[in-house]
């Protein structure tokens, strides 16, 4: 029977806290209520990933040292959205945002290579810097293929050669 105790007296002490917390609020002389608002909606289904745009993989190819001193090789890709049509009725906007590590004003890349980092620019020339989103667009249920262009830049540290790799997720958000 000893190995009863500590649950026996484990369950007086949890059954006596309420009282204990009872006696202290019922004591005191002030309580502060705050309340808080929120609001919100929600939406049906919005624009679909087309599953080809999904998780992409896009080669930035041999890039040889002068034309990252250029700026002049762009490796150009697209994000197809499908099933906006409701949304597209409605007038809605959207607005994208890429999301990676940030190094000065390009994304950061991992691997042998230095010196450089990937910027994303729009149709538009609208850079993508991350976590900030480009400019707010109107859905069009004609023409959902949103075009984007990638290049190597050199960043103000000496450029090594050797391969590169990043990772940069992008989001949708729906006004």
């Amino acid at each position: 029977m000893p190995e009863m105790k500590p649950i026996f007296l484990s369950a007086i002490m949890l059954l006596s806290l309420p009282s204990a917390y009872a006696e202290v609020f019922a004591n005191s002389e002030h309580i502060d209520v705050a309340r808080v608002g929120l609001k919100g909606s929600i939406l049906n289904a919005a624009c679909s990933i087309d599953a080809g745009s999904q998780h992409q993989t896009i080669s930035l190819g041999i890039t040889p040292v002068e034309s990252l001193l250029k700026n002049v090789q762009v490796t150009p890709f697209s994000i197809r959205l499908i099933n906006c049509a409701r949304l597209a009725s409605q007038g809605r906007n959207f607005k994208i945002t890429f999301e990676g590590v940030q190094h000065q004003t390009t994304f950061l890349l991992m691997g042998k290579a230095s010196g450089v980092g990937v910027e994303i620019a729009d149709s538009y020339g609208n850079i993508a810097y991350s976590g900030q989103g480009l400019s707010e667009r109107q859905i069009d249920k004609e023409n959902m293929e949103l075009k984007f262009q990638s290049r190597l830049m050199a960043n103000k540290e000496s450029i090594r050669a050797g391969d590169l790799r990043a990772s940069v997720r992008f989001r949708m958000d729906y006004f």
